[in-house]
């Protein structure tokens, strides 16, 4: 019986979930998907690695943009975080990822969230409807209930659980498990892929552990902490780490304007309490507002509140980017220096709390001062919308904001009001209070979403472009595929299976940097160009994706290959350059012959039949990157780097089998990691729960 009541917070929550997102899980007429991000990037990887989770295997090489690039690696598809691979794991509908699946994938998100806030609120000893309220707020509240950028919002929901096991050690309550058990949540957040709200989470538990140690002298449980969020996260960290220095500097270097862009106006200010007014990220409602106030105010010795009241301040200052110093400095660390307001993540795990504890506090303070403001406030709006209806017009539609405010403040003046006064049980107000705030909530969260009758453009787009794929499998072509960006502004080779020599974000730095070389994208076999029409045209320049040459020589530095690729494709597929020790060939009157056998993406792995009179390099029409080893009759040959950013491997002559084959070193060692930390900490799992 213990256990089924344990399990009725967590159904209820689950319920009031599905209520809010009722257009995705109950109908077929809406989506998440139909944003520009989540359309033209987030499905086409998701896509991509569903498809490849079903012949068994995780796509750490994606062969299908930029020559190839290192998919893991880059984090933002989500590959090492477990949560997706149970989506990828799902039934598909002829190859293709099913609809109805990706809606639940979006809500069960929201729901972790929301579940492990109403765990951090039961664990401060907060009431039923009380942790309700907070997994609410921060499941559906600010930055949350608005993002649809899901590997952020896989990163974010851990954030409860992190200060859920900082705070049980900082009341002495199992120091130790409870420091593995934060350090590991903090890990988890980094599997996620996402870079920025990690980061942020981090430095911040970072400041509250060194704050603990510094007062109490902890320093034990500091290290505990670190160690295990550095196991935990080394399946994605690693590889990350290795590409960190060879990622385009053109997505590394983040504009400032963007950051500027971005940033919340102090006069958005009013967004908080005002559905449609401004940035809906910022959205919190007169019931959360109100009742975190009172959690500050009468929870103000508890260092649970002290410590989230500090932290919702700070994520609210944040989001305000380059209108306050804290956010000017922090983006010279390179904290939040793509979007500021993810720093509302951090208002958010604040606001759950204080509200919980504020609601809590209902039921042993006078509340009728309170309800008098809140009912001035609403009288006001109500004064101020009725006169600039007078004055301005008659377009509601603008006014609608301040309207909904002004009713938002009136009822919760009634509920507050009728408590003061008994009017209704304690009880009652709770489930009154939070049914107020999922109407609020409501007014923003997944309002964005469009009915199929009004068309989903984004989507629509993905499917535009068939015919000419099929067109290109029809001609068996075996080049790559030079897409416009009118014609297809999302990842059209990994939505479509098709080998695409560009990308919308990834690549490694070596291909990125000649990529607008007409040599060097003859030499990658971009045999097809597709233009306005949509219609292709056939380049007749294009290299096959595997040749050899007799004559290499050296060169060294960005400067001097992008000079050396200034020379016509056909001379310099007699005449090749690499960087460092130049290999020995050998030259032939005939040069011989070249085949590719076998492309198996799944493996990773390509097989070479090669036929030289004397010597040669040949040349693998494939990205340079560590990681990929090469072997020549079963025996381990040097990988070179040809013509700045391509694969070559010395052969001598004679009849030979060439195998290249993808060994993420770096990702197979961080899984090692991560999965002994984590049976380190399961280990104790009886301290942890």
């Amino acid at each position: 019986m213990r256990r089924i009541s344990g399990l009725t917070g967590p159904a209820i929550l689950f319920a009031i979930v599905i209520g809010m997102f009722w257009k995705l899980v109950l109908t077929r007429q809406y989506t998440w998907l139909n944003s520009p991000d989540a359309a033209n990037l987030v499905l086409p990887w998701f896509q991509l690695q569903a498809a490849e989770l079903h012949r068994w295997s995780l796509v750490f090489w994606d062969p299908y943009q930029w020559c190839g690039q290192p998919l893991i690696a880059q984090g933002q598809a989500g590959t090492a975080y477990p949560v997706n691979w149970l989506l990828w794991a799902m039934p598909l509908h002829h190859t293709w990822l099913r609809h109805v699946y990706l809606n639940w994938y979006f809500v069960l998100i929201h729901f972790q969230a929301a579940l492990f806030a109403y765990w951090l609120c039961r664990d401060l000893g907060r009431s039923m409807q009380a942790s309700l309220l907070g997994g609410l707020a921060f499941g559906l509240g600010p930055w949350l209930g608005t993002t649809e950028w899901p590997v952020a919002l896989n990163a974010a929901v851990w954030a409860p659980l992190q200060l859920m096991y900082f705070l049980r050690a900082a009341r002495d309550r199992k120091p130790t498990a409870s420091a593995l058990a934060c350090g590991a949540a903090s890990g988890a957040s980094w599997l996620s892929g996402d870079d920025q709200i990690p980061l942020l989470l981090t430095v911040t538990l970072a400041m509250l552990w060194i704050w603990l140690a510094v007062h109490r002298g902890r320093w034990r449980l500091l290290w505990a902490a670190t160690a295990t969020a550095l196991g935990v996260s080394a399946f994605q960290a690693l590889p990350a780490l290795e590409y960190l220095s060879r990622r385009p500097s053109v997505w590394s270097n983040i504009p400032a304007t963007v950051w500027i862009d971005k940033a919340l106006p102090p006069l958005s200010f009013a967004g908080i309490v005002m559905p449609g007014y401004g940035d809906p990220v910022l959205f919190a409602g007169w019931t959360l507002l109100v009742l975190a106030a009172i959690g500050l105010w009468r929870e103000q010795q508890n260092i649970a509140a002290r410590v989230c009241g500090c932290i919702a301040g700070a994520g609210l200052l944040l989001s305000f980017g380059h209108y306050v110093m804290l956010g000017g400095i922090l983006r010279g660390l390179h904290v939040l220096d793509k979007d500021p307001r993810e720093g509302l993540v951090l208002f958010g795990i604040g606001l759950a709390v204080l509200s919980a504890a504020g609601l809590d506090s209902l039921s042993s303070m006078p509340a009728a001062r309170v309800a008098r403001v809140l009912a001035a406030i609403g009288a006001f709006s109500l004064a101020l919308l009725f006169a600039l209806e007078l004055t301005q017009g008659d377009d509601l539609k603008k006014f609608t904001p301040l309207a909904l405010c002004a009713v938002a403040a009136l009822l919760l003046a009634a509920l507050l009001e009728a408590q003061a006064r008994e009017a209704i049980t304690v009880r009652a107000g709770g489930v009154c209070i939070i049914l107020l705030a999922m109407w609020e909530l409501g007014h923003v969260a997944g309002m964005r979403w469009v009915n199929i009758e009004f068309g989903w453009p984004n989507l629509d787009r993905l499917a535009q472009l068939s015919d000419l794929v099929q067109d290109l499998h029809n001609r068996n072509a075996q080049g790559r595929v030079l897409m416009s960006r009118e014609e297809a502004p999302f990842d059209f080779g990994e939505w479509e299976g098709v080998e695409q020599f560009d990308g919308l974000t990834g690549g490694t730095q070596n291909i990125v940097r000649v990529a607008d070389l007409p040599s060097a994208r003859a030499l990658a076999g971009v045999k097809y160009s597709i233009v306005k029409g949509p219609r292709s045209i056939e380049n007749p320049e294009a290299a096959p994706r595997a040749w050899v040459v007799h004559e290499v020589d050296r060169v060294e530095g960005d400067a001097a290959v992008r000079a050396r690729l200034a020379q016509p494709p056909d001379q310099l597929m007699k005449r090749a350059f690499v960087r460092g020790d130049v290999p020995h060939v050998e030259q032939c009157a005939n040069p011989g012959t070249v085949f590719l056998e076998a492309r198996r993406n799944i493996e990773s792995r390509e097989r070479i039949r090669a036929s030289l009179p004397c010597a040669g390099l040949v040349i693998v029409s494939q990205t340079w990157y560590p990681g990929w080893t090469a072997y020549v009759d079963g025996r381990r040959a040097p990988l070179l780097e040809a013509y700045g950013f391509l694969d070559a491997v010395p052969v001598p002559g004679g009849e030979h089998h060439i195998e290249l084959v993808y060994r993420p070193w770096h990702a197979w060692i961080g899984a090692l990691i991560t999965l002994t930390t984590i049976a380190i900490v399961l280990s104790g799992r009886a301290a942890i729960l």
